[in-house]
């Protein structure tokens, strides 16, 4: 009587999968928020820290994809893609929220 069935007897089980991850999915979309806004006062701040930051050890903080992260090391400026990489990390200017 199994040996009818086939596969199909598992097809429920995989609908969960599916399901799972499209609720993971969501439940992080849901988490995400707005890139905040930066004073002149801030971009000024973050400017002359970029301009003082090559070969020195830093804390970035940035924001990517919804979220802030944070990121330590050596700093390594990218003039001509307007970024810096710290870590193997490529933040772009805009991104940058905090240097310290």
């Amino acid at each position: 009587m199994n040996d009818e069935r086939g596969m199909k007897k598992w097809n429920p089980f995989f609908a969960l999968d599916n399901m799972n991850a499209a609720y993971k999915k969501a439940i992080k979309n849901k988490q995400k928020i707005a890139k905040p806004l930066l004073s002149d006062e801030q971009i000024s701040e973050i400017n002359y820290q970029l301009n003082n930051c090559e070969n020195i050890f830093k804390t970035i903080t940035y924001y990517q994809d919804g979220f802030i992260e944070t990121v330590e090391g050596y700093c390594h400026l990218l003039k001509n893609l307007n970024a810096v990489q710290v870590n193997n990390i490529i933040i772009s200017y805009e991104n940058i929220l905090n240097i310290n």
